[in-house]
């Protein structure tokens, strides 16, 4: 239950005039994917969201072709319209979690149902994460895996989401993907969004393999 979500592709990028230095893969055909949600009533699930967010330094980095945006624009703009749309779905029965991490892992937000009276609380405390320190994903990695326990303990029919934003380049900690895929909950929902046209795939599409 794993998908990686990376730059997109189904037009040539030369239709988009992509410029080069954002295309990360030589020779490898990009373009847009579109997707459309199917209609559907209201659900009786409860979900857990769990949000990781990469704050090391190297998300600080710019994006070329984006406005001069940098990969932590990038991520907090995910984030915000993660936490936007619960707050205007209020149908949707949904608790969300945030933390950051660098070499260190720290919590953003305490498990909290998104409402219209802490909405403006929340985007707030988004907005104020920096970008700073190495990347440890194994830390990062280890520590969402205990939350995610201890969430299964505590509310067992409730349906976990885990979802993981980085540019992938490991500086600290342990390196190699195949042991760090050994830390993901294979029995919950896992998304992993790469930021940056330099991001490693490679780790991530390691991560969300699990068939």
């Amino acid at each position: 239950m794993s998908s990686y979500f990376s730059k997109a592709f189904t037009k040539f990028n030369t239709e988009l005039s992509l410029p080069d230095n954002c295309v990360p893969f030589t020779g490898a055909k990009f373009g847009l994917l579109n997707l459309e949600a199917v209609i559907s009533g209201p659900s009786n699930i409860e979900h857990e969201l769990i949000l990781v967010i990469d704050n090391s330094g190297s998300m600080g980095d710019q994006c070329p072709g984006d406005n001069d945006k940098t990969q932590m624009d990038q991520a907090i703009h995910t984030l915000r319209n993660i936490v936007g749309h619960l707050e205007e779905n209020q149908n949707i029965k949904a608790n969300v979690t945030i933390f950051k991490f660098d070499d260190q892992f720290s919590n953003v937000l305490e498990r909290t149902n998104v409402t219209e009276d802490n909405y403006k609380s929340i985007e707030t405390k988004i907005s104020k994460i920096r970008s700073r320190g190495g990347t440890d994903i194994g830390l990062a990695l280890w520590e969402t895996t205990k939350y995610i326990s201890e969430l299964k303990t505590a509310y067992p029919t409730h349906q976990i989401s885990h979802i993981f934003m980085t540019d992938g380049a490991v500086t600290t900690g342990e390196t190699k993907p195949n042991i760090l895929k050994q830390l993901v909950v294979k029995d919950v929902y896992n998304y992993f969004i790469g930021y940056g046209s330099k991001h490693d795939s490679r780790l991530l599409r390691t991560l969300s393999d699990f068939e």
